[in-house]
Order: C-alpha cells, then sequence, then structure tokens
C-alpha cells in the first residue's frame, strides 16, 4: 500500500491475524487477506480523500462492508477503523457463514443508507 496507508494496513493485518486471516495480496491501494475459508476480507484505502478506507468481507461474488454489517447487527457505534475491526473479530462466527443469513437485510440497508 502506499505510504498513506501502511500503519493502517498493519493495524488491520495484527487484528486480522486474531481470527486466521493473513496477507495474501497488496497493491497500491488494496489489501486482500484469506484465511481457511473461501471468505475474504480487504482493506481499501480511497484514492483521493486520505486517509479514508473500506474495510469489507467477500465471499466470491457477494461483498459486505463492515460498517453495513455493524448497523445490521445493532453496533451504532462510531465506524472507526479500530471499532470495525473490533467488531469482525467479536462476531466472526456469525458474518463468516454461508450462505448469509444477513444477505437480504443488508442489501435494504445498502440500498436505503448506501
Amino acid at each position: 500500500m502506499i505510504d498513506d496507508y501502511k500503519a493502517l494496513l498493519e493495524i488491520v493485518k495484527n487484528k486480522l491475524e486474531l481470527i486466521g486471516f493473513s496477507l495474501r495480496k497488496d497493491t497500491d491501494f488494496i489489501a486482500y487477506f484469506s484465511g481457511n475459508s473461501d471468505w475474504e476480507i480487504s482493506f481499501e484505502g480511497e484514492r483521493y480523500v486520505r486517509p479514508a478506507f473500506n474495510l469489507s468481507v467477500q465471499y466470491y461474488d457477494s461483498e459486505f462492508s463492515i460498517r453495513i454489517l455493524m448497523k445490521l447487527f445493532k453496533n451504532y457505534k462510531k465506524p472507526s477503523l479500530d471499532e470495525q475491526l473490533k467488531f469482525l473479530v467479536e462476531n466472526h462466527d456469525q458474518i463468516f457463514v454461508y450462505p448469509p443469513p444477513y444477505a437480504n437485510e443488508y442489501e435494504i440497508i445498502n440500498t436505503r443508507d448506501g
């Protein structure tokens, strides 16, 4: 990742190791993490508004932003990087399931609040 995001990437790497995910690929603005399943986590740095970012989980062609998952799970804390990572670690057993039981409600929230 570019210098603007390297410190944040280190924080993400350290937290995701707690749930068995490790860095698989690192580009200028996005880092991909994989674990022992078909799920993947991405940390994407905004190109033009720094240090904005998006943290999301993917299962093949489905992608779920952690910010929206926090709302769906009734976690209304400010979605800072620390809070998103804490949420992901605390709820990973409910998030990394297939098919995701939250997919329909996620789409409603994403369309409404996007």
